[in-house]
């Protein structure tokens, strides 16, 4: 995956390595605070977490992006476990609840950003 965030500079003044701040959000943990010096990777900042980064659709700064690819200071992390799985629509319906209520219709993807970058959240 191309994302664009592989040829970033993460160098200081005077070419030394430059400290990467970054944080990593992922469903049901609390947000990561990582700090390392650059330059770092996103696999690195995720393992750091305590998060494998198989089967996830990761994202820098709402941007798709791999684990090779290269953070700099302030970039935020998001991991969304991929979700597969079978049963009727009306099964799973019947089950979906959000704050013990009833879901009308699946989250997207846009929404679980939504509920993992809220200001309250850190």
């Amino acid at each position: 995956m191309d994302s664009g965030l592989r040829q970033r500079s993460n160098s200081g003044p005077q070419g030394e390595p430059a400290a990467v701040r970054a944080r990593v959000l992922q469903l049901g943990r609390p947000v990561f605070s990582f700090q390392g010096q650059a330059p770092v990777t996103v696999e690195a900042a995720l393992r750091a977490a305590g998060i494998d980064p198989g089967n996830l659709d990761i994202r820098v700064n709402g941007k798709a992006a791999s684990p090779s690819d290269l953070l700099a200071d302030g970039d935020l992390v998001t991991a969304i476990p991929l979700i597969r799985g079978g049963g009727s629509r009306r099964r799973a319906a019947a089950r979906a609840t959000t704050a013990g209520r009833p879901c009308s219709a699946p989250a997207s993807r846009t929404q679980l950003l939504g509920e993992l970058v809220r200001p309250e959240s850190g």
